[in-house]
């Protein structure tokens, strides 16, 4: 069976991504969807034709057309990342839920603003159980933290609860650690799907996928 190479996928991410977080830091970028918007494309061009592990990986960022602000308050997230292994030995797709917010220590949010980010939450929480809160920081750069854990918390408790790092998260991510089958597609039609089964349709997407070199 060929061999993913997890870390080392993780760690071309998060070289592409230094600068990104750098300009976060100097606060260059200000605002979270800017802040969404580079960090999808900056994780795009990490992985774009990397050949790691005899595997050719490949990033592409989807954006969808207008309402999105609309539809991401329907569906709770910004950003459906999907992943696609497609060899003769292995083969999987899977994907996962993302909402961002900037956060720092010692600043926790107003008590409104933290309810709506639980709803939003709550609401990736009735697609898929692989939803993620994406916490930036100037101070702690970016960790992710399960939609799961952060409707269960308080603010001033975000840098208490268990994350991952952005190398930890698709280690794991890779790894299958990390992922709904369901989420098989990058399309935002497959969210509406599920939703109409038991409506994401979304401004950022990203979509990764690997075949055979």
């Amino acid at each position: 069976m060929t061999i993913l190479k997890p870390h080392r996928v993780a760690a071309a991410l998060v070289e592409g991504c230094e600068t990104t977080i750098e300009d976060f830091r100097r606060k260059i970028i200000a605002d979270e969807i800017n802040m969404t918007d580079r960090l999808v494309a900056s994780i795009s061009n990490s992985l774009n034709g990397k050949h790691i592990g005899g595997i050719v990986w490949k990033a592409r960022t989807l954006r969808n057309g207008p309402g999105v602000a609309a539809e991401e308050r329907r569906h709770g997230a910004d950003v459906l990342g999907t992943l696609e292994v497609d060899t003769p030995e292995y083969k999987v797709r899977k994907g996962f839920l993302l909402q961002s917010k900037i956060i720092e220590p010692g600043h926790p949010l107003s008590l409104g603003e933290w309810q709506r980010f639980q709803q939003q939450c709550e609401k990736m929480l009735q697609r898929t159980n692989e939803a993620f809160g994406m916490i930036v920081s100037r101070k702690k750069g970016v960790r992710f933290i399960p939609a799961q854990t952060l409707v269960a918390i308080r603010s001033d408790q975000v840098f208490e609860a268990g994350s991952r790092t952005l190398h930890g998260f698709f280690r794991s991510h890779v790894k299958c650690e990390i992922g709904d089958r369901k989420l098989n597609q990058p399309t935002i039609e497959i969210l509406d799907d599920m939703v109409q089964a038991r409506t994401i349709k979304d401004g950022r997407i990203l979509a990764i996928k690997a075949t055979q070199d």
